[in-house]
């Protein structure tokens, strides 16, 4: 069984996470996987670490403002390996899975809330229109998976049928640290501090809400909240809380995880998400969350049982971190982690990709 991943770019990012938890948990000799990038924002590590998976992945050259020759060059790549099932992640992505041969048995993962995503970050004529094209994609796939069961909600609100796959993670590489551990990782990472260590990945953009975190996020003298990301709106933060040493501004990191692990909370007042990865990375790392109460959030919060995590509400004049029950017991912790294991989601996939062959 010969798969294709199809994807806009190969970077630390949500999806591409999603992507490569799951090539690293479903190994098996009789699949072979390709993943094929629409640019060329390939990050070299992530594609040396998939080929350790025995995964090739193939930059599909040529400008996207030519899509008649990016398409043809990509049914050239995925007929040449004998693609079976082709499995895209994104917009782009979806868009032009859509103009290869429908004997191609197609599948598409939702990341996301469509409008809720597209409004604040293209504005709402742009927003429509990208809508309108989006929905008409997903009539074109055989199969449309919703990574959440609030992303499922919306799909349904708009007549795409589809099935609910929650993302996983990889336990090998996203665990908890002993307190040792954790108080030595701090030191070479040059944090030293008496208080909490807050902590934000994401990008600095409308739809993170990232001014309004900045602003309403209560933080004593003995804190530090650290941020890593880009975007936009990123200079415009930094420069407004540059004379204050409580804020530690990283810009784009390759991986988060050693900031998950010595963290004591990660934040998010995200005003629309899928089901987001990097709280999930976060959570299996130790650290307790304290989000927004967004229809995403809310179901991470039934999912893992309300287990080191909390709610806040978006029109809340602050956001304070106030000593909620907090659950140390190895047992109690891991029965939720479970949940988010890379492994079951491998599984449910693989199954998915049986069925449709």
């Amino acid at each position: 069984m010969n798969i294709g991943i199809v994807v806009s770019v190969l970077k630390n990012a949500g999806p591409i996470n999603v992507v490569r938890a799951q090539l690293s948990s479903m190994c098996l000799p009789e699949v072979s996987f390709y993943v094929f990038c629409l640019s060329d924002d390939i990050d070299e590590e992530i594609k040396l670490e998939l080929s350790k998976n025995r995964v090739e992945v193939i930059q599909i050259k040529g400008s996207i403002l030519r899509p008649i020759d990016k398409i043809t060059l990509l049914k050239k790549e995925v007929f040449k390996r004998n693609i079976c099932i082709l499995h895209s992640h994104g917009v782009t992505a979806d868009f032009f899975c859509t103009f290869l041969p429908s004997a191609l048995k197609k599948i598409s993962t939702a990341h996301n809330r469509m409008l809720e995503d597209y409004i604040p970050q293209f504005g709402i004529f742009k927003a429509m229109l990208l809508f309108i094209i989006h929905r008409l994609c997903y009539f074109r796939f055989d199969m449309v998976i919703s990574c959440s069961k609030s992303v499922g909600f919306i799909l349904s609100k708009y007549s795409i049928p589809n099935v609910i796959i929650p993302n996983g993670i990889d336990f090998n590489k996203y665990h908890p640290l002993s307190e040792k551990d954790k108080n030595v990782l701090r030191l070479k990472l040059g944090i030293a501090v008496s208080g909490k260590v807050y902590f934000y990945s994401g990008s600095f953009n409308k739809r993170k809400n990232i001014l309004s975190l900045l602003d309403k996020l209560v933080i004593s003298d003995d804190d530090i909240f650290i941020l890593a990301g880009g975007g936009h709106l990123f200079n415009e933060c930094v420069e407004k809380y540059r004379n204050d040493d409580r804020y530690v501004f990283l810009g784009q990191l390759k991986s988060c995880k050693e900031y998950y692990q010595i963290s004591d909370v990660c934040v998010s007042a995200s005003l629309s998400e899928g089901l987001p990865l990097a709280l999930i990375e976060a959570y299996c790392s130790g650290a307790r969350l304290l989000v927004s109460s967004i229809p995403s959030h809310v179901e991470l919060f039934e999912l893992a049982k309300g287990v080191n995590i909390r709610l806040f509400d978006l029109d809340a004049p602050s956001i304070c971190y106030e000593d909620f029950f907090y659950s140390s017991e190895k047992n109690v912790v891991e029965n939720q982690i479970a949940f988010f294991s890379a492994q079951r989601m491998s599984e449910k996939y693989y199954k998915l990709y049986q069925e449709l062959i």
